[in-house]
């Protein structure tokens, strides 16, 4: 998973050979969990061009067997970078300090 942006993924392979279900971790904040790919299903059906949204607060997910699973999670935008931010290559102006 990625820190700190908003955006993660989680990939998850059933080597078994039955069902197992599988413990997801909570998304980034203000985020939800999409299917992106799913091998139990057929193709074409197995990857999603457009990933669909997994109901919210979904904790487990049920893979079968020899299956993989690959969810994609996008939060929030990042407010715009400023001149000067790390994002531009030069760290980040301190905050100024109150006047006396």
């Amino acid at each position: 998973m990625a820190a700190g942006d908003g955006r993660a993924v989680f990939a998850g392979f059933n080597p078994e050979g039955h069902f197992v279900t599988a413990a997801l971790p909570p998304p980034p904040a203000g985020a939800s969990w999409r299917l992106a790919a799913d091998t139990t299903r057929p193709p074409p059906d197995d990857v999603f061009e457009d990933p669909a949204p997994l109901p919210p607060f979904t904790p487990s997910y049920d893979m079968a067997g020899k299956a993989g699973l690959l969810l994609v999670a996008d939060g929030p935008p990042p407010p715009p970078a400023r001149a000067g931010d790390a994002a531009a290559g030069a760290p980040a102006p301190p905050a100024a300090a109150p006047a006396a």
